[in-house]
Formats: structure tokens, C-alpha cells, sequence
């Protein structure tokens, strides 16, 4: 080793002992304030812990919506698009028609149509129809339903008209009172006849007397005899001729009383065959609007779905319009798995956080949990329902404007524990089980 380098290490030892000397003895302050230091970051941290919430949250997808749900119209049938009788953002009313889908009928006379059905009194005992105001309309695939329905109220009212058995009813019944003359007549020469009877055979027993003392003679005493023969025969015959009178009224009668059952018998049916074809017409205009008209079923504001345009061509199932209800309270749906399921319960905080409106920006929107299925559906999920402030007022103090659906991520807050709960949380339960 060198003089230099011995040196060197004398050098390196003498640094070293100074330095050890510091360290094993501290200046007092410094251990002092260094304690005091250490225990009031300690108790920070345990007050904060004891003030800092730190809650139990279920997170799930939500869609915030209206309580009478968003009517979404779609397409029932395929073809191009007639015309739009609203603009978007227009107010509509229950019942209104929207858009007319290409079809084989004028749309203008369906319409015409089902106006003079809507306000016709159906009365089955008189029915009555202005047949002459739709003879001449285009009905397009409704024409054969119209075409039955036309018919049958043609006849029923032929029928009603015309009354075709009346004639024979009334015929009937002159031919039954001119009978009923006949026999009166006909009694009263049957009594005539026989009161001469009795007179004859009072005369003819005379004439046997006088005819055995030989008073009389033989030709006289026969022609008595001839005479009363003869009166019988009369009183006989009329009694025929009031039971062939007997049997004709019968029949009159029978035939009468046909002809008022054939004539229940046809204004029932041409009855029930107009009302059955009437009703097979409204079924097919019914059939007609669902499958050619978008018709509003709610009030509210419509909206279209797509840049739709007249003559453009829709599919059957395409969502063509939807519209937001005028007056609907907002809630929140929540499907949500089984998982944890078991905390919530009603009038639990939760806290929304929407797609449309970012949460660092307008704050997250709150609501409450209202209730929840008892039990799941096939897929194991649970629906709950979520009361939303009515004008989407935000934890920044922002309202913000509803829009059809609005979807977005909810915690629920199922229990909101400090960070000093947390801590201590399975220490908790073993003194509340225990």
C-alpha cells in the first residue's frame, strides 16, 4: 500500500466516526416534533375515516323513460311512403294518422268510408245504411268485403220493401173470413134443414097411420116417405159441405201461419247476413289502417326515426316514428342480475350517470329506488323502478332536457358506510351475529 492511499483511508475513517457520532446522538427537538408529527397524521387519517363516506353501490345499466312508454310506430307492411300528413317535432293527438303506406285502395275514400261507419248507429232491428254515398268509391283490397256487404244490404232491404209474403198473408186471410161467411150460412141452413127433418118425419109417421087404416094410398104414404128421405139427404150434405169448408180453413190457416214463419224466417236471415257482412267490413278497414296507416295511439310529440321522405320505401318492422307522451312522469328501469340482489330495498339513493350528458361535465342526476320484481324472470334477471326528479335536476344543479330514452349507468346505494366502518366491517358483524 502507498503512501497516498494510506492517506486516503485515515481520511475515510476520520469522515466516518464524525458522521456516527451525529447519528447516535439526535438533536432532542427533532425526535420531539417528530413524534408530535406522526400521532397528528394518525389521528387525520382516523377522523377522516370516521367523516369520509365510502357506500356500498350495485351498479347496472338504466333507461330513463316516461311512465306511459315511448310509442315507437313501425311498418306493418312493406312499400313506399304515400305521405306524411305531420312534420317532426309536431304535437299529435290519440287517433291521428301519421303516414300512409302504398296500397292498392284511395286513400282518401277508405277514409270516406270509415267515417260513415264510425258515426253510424248500428241498430240491429232497423238497420240503415247510406248505401248511395259509398257506391262509388275505390276501396282497392277491400272491394270484395264492400262488394258482399253491398249485396247483402241490398236484399235485406228488397225484403224489407217489398214485403213478398204480405200479399200472401193478406190473400190468406180474405179467402179465411170469406170462409168463415160460408159456414155461418151454412149453420144456418143446417138448423133450417134440420127443423124440416123433424117436420117430415112428423108428416111421414102420419102418413103410415093413415096408409095402415087405408086412408091414404100406397103412392101418397111413399111420397111422404120420398119427401123425408130428401131432407135428410139435404141436412147431410150441408153437414159435408161445412166440414169440406172446415178443412179448407185449415189449411188457410196453416198456409197463413207458413207464410209468417217464412217471412221471420227470411227477415232473420238477410238480417244477420247484412250485420255479418258489416262487421267482416269493419274488420277489414280495421285490418286495412294497421297494415297501410301509422296512426298515433298517445298524445305527444312525434319525432322520426330516420330521414325518412315521402315515396321512400319502408320493410315491414322498420321503426318509422316515435313519440314522446305530453304528459308522463319520468321513471327509471333498471334489469339487473341476481347478484346482491338481496340489499336492495325501496327508497334507496340512486345515483344516474346518463350517455347523453357526460357526469364530470353536468353532474350525476338522483333518484330513489321505487320497487322491485319478487321474483326473476327466465333469464335471472330482476326489473326495479326508479323514481327520477321530473326535471332531471343534476348534483351540479343543471336541469337537464329529456329526450325520448335515455340511457345510462345507476348505482344504488344499498348501504352507505364510513371508511372506519369498512375497516372494522367484519369485526361488525361478528358483534351483531354474536
Amino acid at each position: 500500500m502507498t503512501d497516498q492511499e494510506k492517506k486516503s483511508l485515515e481520511h475515510l475513517e476520520l469522515r466516518s466516526e464524525e458522521v456516527e457520532e451525529i447519528l447516535s446522538n439526535p438533536p432532542s427537538w427533532m425526535t420531539r416534533w417528530g413524534i408530535t408529527v406522526i400521532f397528528f397524521v394518525i389521528l387525520l387519517v382516523i377522523g377522516a375515516s370516521c367523516i369520509v363516506s365510502y357506500p356500498d353501490i350495485i351498479t347496472s345499466k338504466i333507461m330513463v323513460t316516461t311512465e306511459i312508454p315511448v310509442e315507437k310506430i313501425e311498418a306493418k307492411s312493406n312499400g313506399r311512403i304515400v305521405k306524411f300528413l305531420i312534420e317532426d317535432q309536431q304535437q299529435v293527438t290519440h287517433g291521428q294518422i301519421l303516414a300512409v303506406i302504398e296500397n292498392t285502395a284511395n286513400f282518401a275514400h277508405v277514409l270516406k268510408l270509415k267515417s260513415i261507419i264510425d258515426t253510424l248507429h248500428a241498430d240491429y232491428d232497423n238497420f240503415k245504411f247510406p248505401i248511395i254515398k259509398t257506391e262509388y268509391l275505390s276501396l282497392g283490397e277491400l272491394e270484395q268485403d264492400y262488394a258482399l256487404f253491398e249485396k247483402s244490404y241490398s236484399d235485406y232491404v228488397l225484403n224489407k220493401n217489398l214485403r213478398p209474403y204480405a200479399i200472401e198473408s193478406l190473400s190468406g186471410k180474405q179467402t179465411l173470413s170469406e170462409l168463415n161467411s160460408r159456414v155461418r150460412v151454412l149453420e144456418v141452413q143446417r138448423d133450417l134443414e134440420k127443423r124440416e127433418i123433424e117436420v117430415r118425419k112428423k108428416d111421414f109417421e102420419r102418413s103410415r097411420i093413415l096408409y095402415d087404416k087405408g086412408v091414404i094410398s100406397k103412392v101418397e104414404y111413399e111420397n111422404k116417405e120420398l119427401e123425408f128421405l130428401q131432407a135428410r139427404r139435404n141436412y147431410e150434405n150441408t153437414k159435408i159441405n161445412m166440414s169440406q169448408i172446415q178443412e179448407s180453413k185449415n189449411n188457410t190457416q196453416k198456409g197463413i201461419q207458413g207464410s209468417r214463419i217464412t217471412k221471420i224466417q227470411n227477415e232473420t236471415k238477410f238480417l244477420k247476413d247484412v250485420i255479418s257482412s258489416y262487421k267482416q267490413l269493419k274488420r277489414s278497414i280495421k285490418q286495412w289502417e294497421q297494415n297501410y296507416l301509422l296512426v298515433a295511439s298517445i298524445d305527444g310529440k312525434v319525432s322520426f326515426q330516420k330521414f325518412w321522405g315521402e315515396n321512400q320505401f319502408v320493410s315491414a318492422g322498420d321503426d318509422v316514428l316515435t313519440i314522446l307522451p305530453s304528459q308522463s312522469s319520468l321513471v327509471g328501469k333498471i334489469i339487473t342480475t341476481a347478484i346482491n340482489t338481496g340489499k336492495i330495498e325501496p327508497d334507496q339513493n340512486v345515483l344516474i350517470k346518463l350517455e347523453n350528458y357526460p357526469y364530470q361535465e353536468f353532474g350525476m342526476v338522483e333518484g330513489k329506488v321505487i320497487s322491485m320484481s319478487l321474483s326473476p324472470d327466465s333469464d335471472g334477471n330482476y326489473y326495479i323502478e326508479v323514481d327520477i326528479p321530473q326535471n332531471l335536476e343534476t348534483t351540479y344543479g343543471k336541469n337537464l332536457a329529456f329526450n325520448r330514452e335515455m340511457r345510462g349507468t345507476a348505482g344504488i346505494v344499498t348501504e352507505d358506510l364510513k371508511i372506519i366502518e369498512r375497516v372494522f366491517y367484519q369485526f361488525r358483524n361478528i358483534f351483531k351475529y354474536n
